[in-house]
C-alpha cells in the first residue's frame, strides 16, 4: 500500500483521532474556563483569523502539555511556505475554547485546548475528503499531514480542519 492522505474519498486510518470525550477526561482532568493548565504559544509564521483576514494571529492558547508538540509542528510548517499558501495553513480557525461538539452534548477536544482548527472555510465540517482543500492537494495534503503526525496530531474523517492531539 502506497503513503496517502485521502484515497477513494477516505482518509487513511493512520492519521485518524479515535479519543473520545471520556479517554479526554482521564488523560487531562475535567476542563476549567480559563484553566491554569492553560498556555500561549507564540505563532512562528503570518496568520490571520479565518473569518476575519484582517485579524492577526500572533499567538494560540492550549493545554500546557500541547504546548510544544504544537509550536514545534507549527515551526516545522513554516519552512514550507508554498503549502501553507496552498492549503490555507495560515487561516486559524480555533485552538482553546469552552464549548461542546457541534450539534453534540459532549465537551469538544478544544475545551482541553488540545485541538487546533485549521482553514475552516476550505476544509468544512462534515464534508466529503475529497471536495475539500486537503483533498484537491493530495501531495501537499499528505506532507502536511505527516508534519501534523510527527508532533502527535490527527484529524476526524468527517473534520479535515481539526488536528487533535493523540493520547
Amino acid at each position: 500500500m502506497s503513503d496517502y492522505f485521502i484515497k477513494n474519498n477516505r482518509v487513511n486510518p493512520k492519521f485518524l483521532c479515535h479519543n473520545t470525550t471520556e479517554d479526554i477526561k482521564r488523560k487531562y482532568g475535567k476542563p476549567i474556563r480559563n484553566s491554569r493548565l492553560l498556555t500561549e504559544i507564540k505563532v512562528p509564521y503570518p496568520m490571520v483569523l479565518a473569518w476575519n483576514t484582517k485579524s492577526n494571529i500572533t499567538r494560540i492558547k492550549c493545554h500546557k502539555k500541547v504546548a510544544k508538540p504544537l509550536a514545534d509542528a507549527l515551526y516545522h510548517i513554516k519552512h514550507y511556505p508554498d503549502m501553507i499558501k496552498t492549503l490555507g495553513l495560515n487561516l486559524y480557525a480555533g485552538c482553546y475554547n469552552y464549548r461542546r461538539v457541534r450539534g453534540g452534548r459532549y465537551l469538544s477536544a478544544h475545551s482541553w485546548g488540545i485541538a487546533i482548527d485549521i482553514n475552516s472555510s476550505g476544509n468544512p465540517f462534515r464534508c466529503q475528503p475529497k471536495n475539500t482543500v486537503l483533498g484537491r492537494n493530495p501531495e501537499l495534503a499528505l506532507k502536511f499531514a505527516n508534519i501534523m503526525l510527527r508532533y502527535g496530531f490527527k484529524t476526524l474523517e468527517y473534520d479535515l480542519m481539526h488536528y487533535q492531539f493523540v493520547l
